[in-house]
């Protein structure tokens, strides 16, 4: 009886208030949630889109090219260490787009090039919580130094899959893939397809063959 009750009110609702209109406000709100969220950012970066229930920290540190988008649920954080002497560098280029439950955190430099593709689930980080040595076994995580041991650089045109971890000190070339769930802990080669925990290039890009090829 009160299934078939919701069904009715769900039947009046698509006359009342049509699918295609309630989309067309969604993405009205968007827009200005976009406009408000992306004033965090250092630049005044043109036409970026930023999803429902995005954070960001350390907003200041952050340079986003035009056109970039971010999914809902995006983290997006630079962190100011009192041990770190640098100031965080996060710069990302023109059009990328990022999937929704992305992770962007920086201590040190993470670089990602124009036109990067992300699916969901992802994260790029450039440090940890402390070197993990003897001594710092018996503090909690979340009160250990954080430590890089490296930035992060991600080349034009990368696709990363679902998933995908990407480990401080990594650099991944330009027009690389790399395959759903896969920990790149190590540099992938510009023009390769790499998966796997931790991924390995199992194709490079042959430009004379002008076909990918089997390593």
């Amino acid at each position: 009886m009160i299934e078939n009750l919701f069904r009715i009110i769900g039947k009046m609702m698509r006359y009342l208030y049509p699918y295609k209109l309630h989309q067309l406000l969604k993405s009205y709100v968007g827009i200005a949630y976009s406009q408000y969220a992306s004033g965090e950012f250092g630049n005044a970066p043109k036409a970026v889109t930023m999803g429902r229930h995005s954070k960001i920290h350390g907003g200041k540190h952050f340079v986003v090219g035009e056109g970039t988008a971010f999914g809902h649920h995006a983290m997006l954080s630079a962190w100011k260490d009192e041990n770190i002497v640098a100031e965080p560098c996060v710069r990302i280029g023109e059009y990328c787009d990022f999937g929704h439950f992305n992770h962007i955190t920086c201590c040190n430099s993470v670089i990602i090039g124009d036109g990067v593709l992300t699916g969901m689930y992802v994260i790029i980080s450039d440090n940890s919580h402390g070197r993990v040595t003897f001594d710092e076994a018996s503090i909690r995580p979340v009160e250990r130094t954080l430590y890089s041991k490296g930035g992060v650089t991600i080349g034009n045109n990368v696709w990363i899959g679902d998933g995908v971890t990407v480990m401080p000190g990594v650099t991944i070339g330009e027009g690389s893939v790399i395959g759903a769930h896969s920990i790149v802990s190590k540099d992938i080669p510009a023009f390769s397809i790499a998966v796997g925990s931790p991924a390995k290039v199992i194709k490079r890009y042959n430009f004379k063959t002008e076909h990918w090829e089997r390593i």
